[in-house]
């Protein structure tokens, strides 16, 4: 009789989770989507090994559950389960009901998000970005509040459909969520926490650490002794440049 000890299992177990592993990162650069036609299997393969990870945080065993939190992950960045503009897959992923009920709940919402919020257009954003300097400085004087309030206002005009489907309550702790982010790395100027907050409203509020944003790196790498009206016009320009990639992936046919 054959006998599988506990070791061979094991490895079966492994060996069948790097086929898994790959098979999503081909899936992944196959997915209608601008993120994936800029950045390769070096920026997908951690994010994909992450999401795994953090699913299974989750009670999400089942490959249908994975793929969806992997596929989650692309759409709305490797921080969607705990971003204020996406509570409801919070709370779906928190509820206490079986995996393939919650990821059928999940499937539900991420097509009534896809048929009420259209992508957003990099060069659309790019320009939107270029401009909130000018921003900044009508705001300059600003309370907090008043700032919160200019920037939703902001954030509905650049994306409105978004906007509108997330809510004032979930964008007003995303720009809040911002400032803190601002503080922590260097940029409280008021377009510093303005820029911080439109680029976790187009990339995630994760953005910073998310490998599917590789651009980030060269601004955390800044010597910290550098002001933060530096640091918010070096990420500035980042961003845009990571914009102009997607741009141009647009404009090559890659993206539908």
């Amino acid at each position: 009789m054959l006998i599988i000890r506990k070791e061979q299992m094991r490895v079966f177990e492994q060996a069948a989770m790097a086929r898994f592993e790959e098979e999503m990162v081909v899936h992944c650069k196959r997915f209608p989507t601008h993120l994936c036609d800029v950045v390769g299997d070096a920026q997908i393969r951690p994010a994909v090994q992450d999401a795994i990870r953090r699913c299974g945080g989750y009670g999400f065993t089942n490959r249908g559950p994975i793929r969806l939190f992997i596929e989650m992950t692309i759409l709305f960045g490797s921080a969607f389960d705990t971003d204020p503009q996406y509570a409801w897959s919070t709370e779906i992923l928190r509820a206490t009901s079986d995996q393939m009920v919650r990821a059928e709940r999940l499937y539900d919402r991420i097509i009534d998000y896809q048929d009420k919020v259209p992508g957003f257009e990099p060069t659309g954003m790019n320009l939107s970005l270029e401009n909130l300097s000018g921003w900044a400085e009508k705001h300059a004087s600003s309370s907090i509040t008043e700032f919160s309030t200019a920037l939703l206002s902001e954030m509905g005009r650049v994306l409105p459909a978004k906007a509108s489907y997330v809510g004032a309550a979930g964008l007003t702790d995303l720009i809040l969520d911002g400032c803190a982010q601002a503080r922590k790395h260097g940029v409280s100027t008021v377009f510093g926490r303005a820029l911080m907050g439109m680029l976790m409203f187009a990339f995630g509020h994760g953005f910073m650490e998310d490998s599917l944003h590789p651009w980030t790196k060269t601004f955390l790498e800044q010597k910290p002794a550098n002001t933060p009206e530096v640091r918010a016009t070096s990420l500035q320009k980042e961003a845009s440049a990571f914009l102009a990639q997607m741009t141009a992936a647009s404009q090559e046919g890659k993206i539908p």
